[in-house]
């Protein structure tokens, strides 16, 4: 993606050995920009003109998402608009949290299609995998963190919740374990899953 000093936005259409052609990449079902760029090393050639305001920003807000994979877009909206423009430039803020959002979603992880699949921590946030434990063909994941693993061994009864709706194929169930730990007059549930 590249970004002009107006703020507009171009994804690159075709590359060749030494000719790149580029694209607005304001083209969706209300504004089907047509403005495009023929890049032959150095030397830019603009054809057409912009049917629509620029979005100052937008490269900085995929920037930042790359770098902050799993944090909240309304957080990264606001980075970008502080750090990199004049908020009064932008129009809608909602529309630049709703772009981070989209461009973040774009690298997260495929979800599997089977169980022979690669799991990847590094969009776990850290210290929550615990471990993989395979048993015949099943796999299984552990998800806690010490401190929630510590406190669930603190109890004296543990409850056991399965859950089947909210997970996809190929993952059969989610099992969740719950405790409940007594300080003098507080109560705290602990779980892990």
């Amino acid at each position: 993606m590249m970004e002009d000093s107006l703020g507009y936005t171009y994804n690159r259409k075709r590359k060749g050995k030494v000719l790149v052609d580029w694209q607005c990449t304001k083209r969706n079902k209300e504004i089907q920009c047509t403005l495009t760029i023929k890049q032959t090393l150095d030397v830019l050639i603009r054809h057409n003109i912009h049917h629509h305001p620029a979005e100052p920003g937008t490269v900085k807000a995929v920037k930042i998402t790359a770098a902050n994979l799993f944090a909240p877009s309304g957080a990264l909206k606001d980075d970008v608009l502080v750090e990199h423009m004049n908020p009064d430039a932008i129009g809608n803020s909602t529309n630049l949290a709703r772009l981070v959002n989209r461009h973040s979603q774009k690298l997260w992880p495929f979800d599997p299609t089977d169980l022979d699949f690669v799991f990847d921590e590094s969009f776990i946030l850290d210290s929550f995998f615990g471990d993989e434990v395979t048993v015949g063909t099943s796999r299984n994941f552990i998800f806690a963190t010490d401190d929630q693993l510590s406190k669930v061994a603190d109890t004296r009864i543990w409850y056991v919740d399965e859950t089947f709706k909210v997970v996809k194929e190929p993952t059969k169930q989610l099992l969740g374990f719950h405790g409940f730990l007594k300080s003098g007059k507080n109560m705290e549930q602990c779980f892990s899953s």
